[in-house]
């Protein structure tokens, strides 16, 4: 993470302050299918971490950037299987879908809608931005 993130004004329904992702320029330099895969995923764990860990301490799992990474990862492999694509091989088809899925997902949890509208349009950038 290279500290492209700003903080949130309203609360979760948990009280915790969720982070907000800003793609930056550089980060859209060259962007294929890959990077945009990965950015979601970048922008999945800032918008979520909080959830995530919350999550894992009640469940008394460790909660650790690694394991934090890996539940992210996994929740996103489901988005892509949910948008009927393929982690492994995105296209710019199922990395929107995968994008509408975890808004979805977020919805679901309690994730303010400041959150989840401001980390769509940060990932409506990337998707713009992907050759056809």
């Amino acid at each position: 993470m290279d500290g492209h993130f700003k903080k949130e004004v309203g609360e979760s329904m948990s009280g915790v302050v969720p982070d907000r992702w800003v793609v930056s320029e550089a980060e859209l330099i060259e962007l294929d299918a890959y990077k945009a895969r990965d950015l979601v995923v970048k922008c999945f764990l800032t918008a979520q971490r909080i959830t995530f860990a919350q999550t894992k301490e009640t469940m008394g799992l460790p909660g650790d950037e690694k394991a934090l990474e890996r539940s992210v990862l996994g929740a996103v492999r489901v988005a892509f299987k949910r948008a009927g694509g393929d982690f492994d091989q995105p296209t710019k088809e199922t990395i929107v879908g995968a994008c509408d899925a975890l808004a979805s997902t977020a919805a679901s949890w309690g994730t303010p809608e400041s959150v989840v509208h401001h980390h769509q349009e940060q990932m409506m950038k990337v998707i713009g931005r992907l050759p056809e």
